[in-house]
């Protein structure tokens, strides 16, 4: 499981991104993302390190 591993759930959130662009309408495929960001920033253990994940996948200039 990604949850304990803050690497494997931002390769995760990269793969959803990705799926993202492809199809922005998709809700289900949305509450993924957020989810996955979600567990990031507790596995990170520092909402800080979300934001520095999102902005190194050049995502942080996206409104959710």
């Amino acid at each position: 499981r990604l949850q304990d591993d803050p690497d494997r759930l931002a390769d995760r959130l990269a793969e959803l991104a990705a799926a993202l662009v492809a199809a922005p309408e998709d809700a289900a495929l949305q509450q993924t993302y957020d989810q996955t960001l979600a567990r990031l920033a507790v596995s990170a253990g520092d909402a800080g390190a979300a934001a520095a994940v999102l902005a190194a996948l050049e995502l942080d200039r996206f409104d959710r």
